[in-house]
Order: C-alpha cells, then sequence, then structure tokens
C-alpha cells in the first residue's frame, strides 16, 4: 500500500497539531519525519515472543555477630543463557551497599532466595540464574559502586551482561546488619556467535 505525499503531510499535521495549508506541511517539517515501524519492542510482554524468560528475585540476609551480608547473583557455568539484570534494589540498615563485577562464584551461598517468573504465560518454567544470600563470606569481583544504605539511591551501573559462569555480588561494608536485594532480569538462550 503506498501512502501519498498529501495523505502523509495532513496526517503528521494531525499528529503535531499543525493546521492544514495549502501545499501540505511546510517544506522544512515534512522531509524530516519519516514513518517508523517498530518491529520489535522492550515491552515485558513481547519477551516472550522472543524467547526471552522475564525473571525477577530477590533474598533476604538476617544479620549476624561480627559478619558481612553478601548477596550473589549468578549465572551458573553450563546454563546455556545469556542474563540480563535490568535493575536491583538493595535495602540494609547501615553501611555502604558495595556492587562487585568481573566475579566467577561456583557455587550458590547458602540461603536460597525466590525467583518467579514476571510472565504469567512462563509461571512453571524456572529461570537458570540464582539469587542466594549469607552472612561471613567474602565478595566475589571488584567493587564498582557504592551507596549509602539508607539513601537507597539506584546504582547506575545496570544493566549488566552476564554470561554463563559469571557472578555478581552485593554486600554491606558493615558487620552486623540486614540485606535485603532484589532484581530484575530477562534470559535466553545462548547463540552460537555469542561467545
Amino acid at each position: 500500500m503506498k501512502i501519498g505525499l498529501s495523505n502523509y503531510d495532513d496526517l503528521v499535521g494531525r499528529l503535531l497539531n499543525i493546521s492544514s495549508q495549502i501545499g501540505g506541511l511546510a517544506s522544512e517539517v515534512s522531509p524530516e519525519i519519516s514513518p517508523v515501524f517498530v518491529l520489535e519492542s522492550d515491552r515485558v510482554e513481547w519477551c516472550y515472543l522472543k524467547g526471552e524468560r522475564c525473571m525477577a528475585g530477590g533474598v533476604y540476609v538476617a544479620a549476624v555477630a561480627a559478619q558481612q551480608s553478601v548477596v550473589s547473583f549468578r549465572n551458573p557455568a553450563g546454563s546455556n543463557v545469556l542474563c540480563v539484570i535490568e535493575d536491583g534494589n538493595f535495602i540494609s540498615t547501615a553501611g555502604l551497599v558495595q556492587l562487585f563485577l568481573g566475579g566467577a562464584r561456583t557455587a550458590n551461598l547458602t540461603t536460597t532466595g525466590s525467583t518467579l517468573s514476571r510472565d504469567s504465560r512462563q509461571r512453571t518454567q524456572q529461570g537458570a540464574c540464582t539469587v542466594t544470600g549469607q552472612a561471613g563470606v567474602a565478595e566475589v569481583g571488584t567493587v564498582v559502586e557504592r551507596m549509602d544504605a539508607l539513601l537507597s539511591n539506584p546504582f547506575r551501573s545496570f544493566p549488566l551482561v552476564l554470561v554463563p559462569g559469571t557472578s555478581v555480588d552485593v554486600s554491606v561494608d558493615t558487620v552486623n546488619v540486614v540485606l535485603y536485594a532484589s532484581f530484575r532480569w530477562s534470559e535466553r538462550e545462548l547463540r552460537k556467535y555469542e561467545l
């Protein structure tokens, strides 16, 4: 179907609330506005059609005397999925919350958090990635960001891409405090050219 220039001028004029003039829109406006058809959307309901699982999960680490609380988000080796962490929320009662990147934690921590699909069409599917926590364990990776636990400012490093065998750790630099961490992420099967 061909869209005639005069019809296109009328459409753009209505969208921009410009009254129709003889000869259509001003010649400066019309050539610079071209139609765009979005073939793929980043909205969560489109993930299903793209073969992605949209997940959410969190874990609570209780305060332990003289111990730091640590949460680990892990894409296990052999999972064969590419994971994109869209954002995270971290709550503690004191200290600085620290984000560690570049880790390769090989096992889950002792407390396993809950994970659930954010798309009801995929409720029965479990994600490959895990969210776990523990007090008194060392972080893995390098600190890339710190924020005051009481300010609840989001980290600016998100989104993060994790290939199989990599992890992201979050900890509090103060001992004997709780840490709650929640993440939103999507995961999909790795393509051959991605590794």
